[in-house]
């Protein structure tokens, strides 16, 4: 989990030169120390590496804060990393993406995960709203926006000016390169109809582990072995079904034992598995389980399995014990086109967008990020 210290569901976006940091947490499995170590990209929007490389202290340094888990049956080492620290400090705004690393040279890598350092130059106005066209009017969400920029310069705004709106944090299916379309006095329009839209896709499904001695909600089973094992309730398709409300974390996780103060060692890991019915495999693409993942959502790690016999797509995760959202997304292979085949789209679905502004300064020679907007579809941040 990568986040803003002391509130674990904030989006990883650190102010530069502010007094926030970031906390990134993560578990080895086994009872062995094994030593990472920690390094950053400077990237471009577009999450290329740029050709700013420059930091304020050491270019590679060692996590050194871990702890071993307690009376769990699934052994493992927590490693957690505070940065800035004395180390290294960022001297530019913009995307960056952290390596984490079994040796000093970052060869062989670990993770990586993505955030992003904000000089705040400029700020964001928003309205989520239902699209005025036919096509997407019940099941997308229109994001019109403005960018105020009464003490900023923008040169050039139509090449200069990068926008990204992202949904929920994910970077999968992001709107990106879209120009102003009008330029005012201190003030950049989009107001488009059509190529703001995001699907508005549905509340997230949820399930609890965070106490194993009774099956919670949307939990059917719960045995003993080795470690921990979970069955689901077997998924809805809920395909064509009406909108309803429940309140989620838009995908997000909560790593948590109950009566623990200290989860982070004491919640043990449980093998979650998951299914849902489909009466025949989906061609030209895969099934993925949409969770919590530090930068891709389409990886072998979630990529379901479909079972001819039960007709079913299934996944097993060793997942850390606590509250999860997560959904089924389809991708195609070639077109590389997102779709949720078991999960009706609504405009009214509650979501985030994240809004990033980025300038192209020729004369710094790299994308900085000058502003980012917040919003939600039912209240702002």
């Amino acid at each position: 989990m990568l986040f803003r210290k002391g509130w674990e569901f904030s989006y990883p976006i650190l102010p530069l030169n502010g007094n926030s940091t970031l906390q990134l947490s993560f578990d080895y499995l086994g009872n062995e120390r094994m030593e990472f170590y920690y390094s950053f990209v400077h990237c471009n929007s577009d999450w290329s590496p740029s050709e700013y490389q420059n930091f304020d202290g050491n270019s590679v340094n060692e996590i050194e804060k871990f702890r071993f888990s307690f009376n769990t049956l699934c052994a493992y080492v927590h490693y957690d990393l505070t940065f800035p620290n004395e180390n290294i400090k960022f001297l530019q705004s913009g995307n960056y993406i952290i390596k984490v690393s079994f040796d000093r040279k970052g060869e062989d890598i670990a993770f990586i995960w993505r955030f992003c350092v904000l000089e705040s130059k400029v700020s964001v106005k928003a309205n989520v709203k239902r699209p005025d066209l036919d096509e997407f009017r019940n099941s997308g969400q229109e994001v019109d926006f403005q960018i105020l920029h009464p003490n900023f310069q923008f040169i050039n705004p139509y090449q200069s000016v990068k926008v990204v709106i992202s949904q929920n944090g994910r970077w999968d299916n992001v709107i990106s390169h879209l120009k102003p379309l009008f330029v005012k006095p201190d003030e950049l329009v989009y107001d488009y109809q059509n190529e703001n839209i995001f699907l508005g896709g549905s509340e997230f499904r949820y399930f609890s582990t965070q106490n194993m001695h009774f099956a919670s909600e949307n939990v059917q089973k719960i045995a003993v072995k080795d470690v921990y094992y979970v069955d689901l309730q077997r998924e809805r398709n809920t395909k064509f079904k009406a909108y309803f409300f429940n309140e989620d974390f838009n995908g997000k996780i909560f790593v948590k034992l109950q009566g623990s103060t200290d989860s982070d060692v004491d919640a043990d890991y449980v093998k979650v598995n998951f299914c849902v019915p489909c009466q025949n495999e989906i061609p030209n693409g895969n099934v993925y389980l949409l969770y919590n993942l530090p930068n891709e959502s389409f990886s072998e790690t979630n990529k379901m399995t479909y079972n001819f016999e039960n007709q079913e797509y299934t996944l097993t995760l060793s997942l850390k014990q606590g509250y999860y959202n997560y959904d089924f997304i389809f991708r195609d292979s070639k077109k590389k086109e997102i779709f949720y085949p078991f999960t009706e789209s609504h405009f009214q679905t509650e979501n985030d967008y994240i809004i990033f502004v980025y300038y192209a300064d020729l004369s710094a020679g790299y994308d900085r990020l000058v502003g980012v907007g917040i919003f939600n579809t039912l209240k702002r941040y």
